[in-house]
């Protein structure tokens, strides 16, 4: 799903995300920003859930995990897309936890993961802390078509149609895709417009010579 208020630029973007942390995360919430900004260097953090194309959830078990994602998602903000990092306080880099997928349906989640820390020892070094941080990029760039040289007009609104058709309906879908062709058209328009007149300017000036 494409965030609805994320628009494309003939540059480079910025791709705007607010941390949300649920619970103490002991610090470790910090080392998994760095490793996505490690893989996406157009990730920009902001303070403010209105700018952001994103929320960067952290949600540390400290109970039973169900009953501690159900009350994360409860202070997750539903009208942003979120990405929820569940954090599972153990030593064993192959703890079995259950499946935090599950407890996300029918909300606004582009994805969930699991994590495994440590108060000695931080962020595991294990496979399942390294696919978590992967799994978050590979989304997040299939979400938000965000690449160094921009996006063209037609990719981002191909995934845009893509994306709204989960939520909306269809005639809501169709007034959003006429409002975005109108608004092309007219700068189509515009650009075309003033070529012409630059040449019936040059065809003046040569002509008088």
């Amino acid at each position: 799903m494409i965030n609805l208020f994320w628009t494309p630029g003939s540059g480079p973007q910025k791709l705007k995300y607010v941390t949300k942390i649920c619970g103490n995360t002991l610090n470790v919430h910090e080392d998994f920003k760095r490793r996505l900004h490690e893989k996406l260097e157009c990730l920009c953090e902001v303070d403010s859930e209105m700018e952001c194309d994103f929320i960067l959830a952290f949600c540390p078990v400290v109970s039973r995990a169900g009953t501690d994602i159900e009350a994360a998602l409860e202070k997750i903000p539903d009208f942003k897309p979120s990405v929820l990092v569940v954090l599972h306080y153990t030593r064993d880099s192959d703890a079995i936890v259950p499946d935090c997928s599950s407890y996300t349906t029918n909300r606004n989640i582009l994805t969930a993961v699991n994590c495994l820390f440590h108060e000695d020892y931080g962020l595991l070094r294990c496979q399942r802390n390294i696919s978590a941080s992967h799994q978050c990029v590979q989304e997040l760039r299939n979400c938000f078509p965000v690449t160094e040289r921009g996006v063209s007009f037609w990719q981002w609104w191909v995934l845009l149609a893509r994306g709204i058709s989960q939520r909306l309906r269809w005639r809501t879908i169709l007034k959003c895709s006429s409002i975005i062709l109108i608004v092309y058209v007219q700068q189509y328009i515009m650009k075309v417009t003033v070529n012409n007149e630059q040449t019936f300017e040059l065809i003046l000036k040569y002509s008088t010579v």
